[in-house]
């Protein structure tokens, strides 16, 4: 809560532009397509990396900051590992919000990958 608090009062020439999101989307959309597809050309993949239970806060913080967050690992989480393992690292990252002077780097960018893997919501009118 005290993220989005500051978040709503950041001064506005710090705020995103709308190209440079709408740009950050269509990238954002076009790694989802990519990851869907699997390792270019058939290439060998890297052997995976064992993950921690999804609600293993501690253990995904060792994993956060030894493991990078790899294609043939993330290929092998199904959507609620997925959904869990988002929910912890956004938990880790606001816990952190309060006692560190930025986000952890590389949870940033276990967090970003997951989310390429995270599936799209249902709406209400989807049948």
């Amino acid at each position: 809560v005290g993220f989005q608090t500051e978040l709503a009062e950041c001064d506005a020439a710090c705020l995103p532009s709308r190209a440079w999101e709408e740009a950050f989307l269509t990238t954002f959309k076009s790694l989802r397509t990519r990851a869907a597809q699997g390792p270019p050309g058939g290439r060998a993949r890297a052997p995976a990396a064992k993950l921690p239970a999804a609600n293993d806060e501690v253990a995904w913080r060792r994993v956060c900051a030894s493991e990078p967050p790899l294609l043939s690992t993330l290929s092998q989480l199904d959507p609620r590992s997925v959904a869990n393992a988002i929910e912890v690292l956004s938990a880790i990252l606001t816990d952190d919000h309060d006692t560190q002077p930025g986000p952890d780097v590389r949870t940033c960018c276990w967090l970003f990958a997951l989310l390429v893997f995270a599936d799209m919501p249902l709406g209400p009118n989807t049948s």
